[in-house]
């Protein structure tokens, strides 16, 4: 399975340890603002809000939608598994089963457009 990893803010100019291939690509504008803090206490970026912006894609290195989800956690250091959603054309799912997060459903029918 090909699976595209969508990113913007530092995830695009430090993308870490994330397993991608080849470099990062325009992608769908979705709504993107500064909502949450990061684990030392930034104010990040994640799918919230009316403003739309610029994200970017690049392939993922593996092709298991578990491994991509265990892969992006990882670099992105987050606590919560809840945090990684995706979408293979059916709807929203979060890494573990749990209800996605506001804001993050709209995203994915744009991105599925």
């Amino acid at each position: 399975m090909r699976i595209a990893i969508l990113g913007w803010g530092s995830l695009i100019w430090c993308s870490g340890d994330l397993a991608i291939e080849g470099r990062w690509r325009p992608g769908p504008s979705l709504p993107v603002e500064f909502a949450r803090k990061s684990n030392d206490d930034r104010v990040t970026l994640v799918l919230w809000g009316t403003h739309v912006s610029p994200t970017f894609w690049a392939q993922s290195a593996v092709s298991e939608i578990e491994d991509a989800c265990e892969n992006l956690w990882i670099r992105e250091g987050r606590p919560k598994r809840r945090s990684i959603h995706y979408t293979t054309g059916a709807g929203l799912q979060t890494w573990n089963g749990r209800v996605p997060e506001p804001g993050s459903v709209d995203a994915a029918r744009s991105v599925g457009e």
